[in-house]
């Protein structure tokens, strides 16, 4: 007698929606819904096509996607288009940025809350990526006052996309081990501008003072409960993205922060470019714009620059006022020229220049902008009173291609009684 043959089983059916559902999404979380505004996606585009020409290729996220595509231009493309789920797009906070990362973030146990970060600005990342909620008690209100209205067309989304892909290279190019500082930096340049989202500000939880503070709370509220010893450091970055430091790793996140605005500002302009300083900044042309306010008198009895004998005593505001109105001339936004918290770093990088062309009348050491100077003057009236004292450019007269006799004679008011400019050591 035949031995039974073993019953075959049915074979496992198993619908191809479930699996994405239930097996490969969860598993791939850089596809996420984002519903992408078309005004947005345009501004993306024109944004990235300008940081182009400053970054490496790969750098943006536009870079990153094929040449050719059936979807609109103006719609986030899925970096594996085949295996892509209908109906969702790809996250690209979370594709450029978190995904290269994810082994360190997993190691250094921040991968959870740093993507909770990305869920929020993909949740509330449309508004404009200035404050619009009491912005006159937000310290970027007249850091960046001049060019506020062409930023706010720019969304919190994606200038926190362009700050980080700029940290981040800036984080590899500066550090020859960078891998420990990724997370630390991640953290920071995506954080950095939450605290203007308005809801929060609204709220009544968080503060309506400068939006760092503001940013560092919603940050620190994430990793709440995290056991990270770096946190307070990436902390402390974001709260002082807007102050000058000395700190390294700090100065890359306000760099970067910087960089962007610059690259955002040439987007939205049709003249408007970022060039390297040496390329467009000229001295004979900085004299140029200078010398019609050489012993000019202005309202309320101020004066920017006079002249004594053969040298042209300057306000350093005069060299940067003329540093803005060539950069103007040259159609190129350099963002330290306008931020006035940049205003002494981009006043030694203009002195550095005067130096090296050899017009300053006397030496500046490295590293200062100007000489502290006692203002003499004939006035009787003043012989028993301490001189007034104030800060000064020294610059050789000639190089102003004006007679000494012309200058001269534009002398009015307290200009004509003053008779040295005498050094303080």
């Amino acid at each position: 007698m035949a031995a039974p043959q073993p019953r075959v089983p049915d074979p496992i059916q198993i619908d191809l929606s479930d699996l994405a559902k239930n097996l490969w999404l969860p598993l791939n979380v850089d596809f996420m819904r984002i519903e992408v505004a078309p005004e947005e996606g345009q501004a993306n585009d024109r944004a990235m096509e300008a940081e182009s020409d400053a970054a490496q290729p790969g750098d943006t996220p536009e870079a990153k996607e094929g040449a050719s595509s059936d979807m609109p231009p103006n719609q986030s493309r899925s970096v594996s288009q085949p295996l892509r789920p209908e109906g969702l797009q790809s996250s690209a906070l979370v594709r450029d940025l978190l995904v290269p990362y994810q082994a360190i973030l997993e190691a250094q146990r921040v991968w959870v809350p740093i993507l909770e970060m990305v869920k929020v600005l993909e949740q509330y990342g449309h508004c404009p990526s200035v404050v619009v909620t009491a912005p006159e008690k937000d310290e970027e209100h007249s850091d960046l006052y001049s060019i506020r209205d062409t930023l706010a067309r720019v969304t919190l989304k994606e200038h926190t996309h362009r700050v980080t892909l700029l940290a981040m290279k800036s984080l590899k190019e500066t550090y020859r081990d960078y891998e420990p500082l990724v997370p630390k930096m991640l953290m920071a340049a995506l954080g950095h501008d939450l605290g203007k989202i308005p809801v929060f500000r609204a709220s009544g939880i968080y503060t309506m003072g400068d939006h760092p503070a503001v940013s560092a709370m919603k940050v620190q509220e994430l990793f709440a409960g995290s056991d990270i010893p770096w946190l307070k450091e990436s902390l402390d970055a974001i709260r002082g993205h807007h102050r000058a430091s000395k700190d390294q790793f700090d100065a890359l996140l306000r760099q970067a922060d910087g960089r962007a605005r610059e690259l955002e500002v040439a987007a939205f302009s049709k003249e408007l470019k970022v060039q390297p300083w040496e390329s467009w900044f000229s001295v004979p042309r900085l004299l140029e714009l200078m010398e019609p306010k050489i012993n000019q008198l202005q309202r309320g009895g101020r004066w920017s620059a006079i002249s004594i004998k053969d040298t042209v005593y300057a306000h350093p505001d005069l060299l940067l006022d003329a540093a803005r109105r060539l950069s103007a001339e040259r159609k190129v936004v350099d963002l330290s020229l306008i931020r006035l918290s940049d205003r002494e770093k981009a006043l030694r990088r203009i002195v550095d220049e005067v130096r090296r062309a050899d017009v300053l009348a006397v030496p500046i050491g490295e590293g200062f902008y100007g000489r502290s100077y006692q203002i003499i003057m004939n006035n009787p009236r003043r012989r028993n009173t301490l001189p007034p004292r104030n800060y000064f450019v020294p610059i050789k007269l000639e190089v102003f291609n004006v007679p000494a006799s012309d200058l001269e004679a534009r002398k009015s008011g307290i200009l004509q009684i003053v008779v040295e400019l005498r050094a303080i050591s």
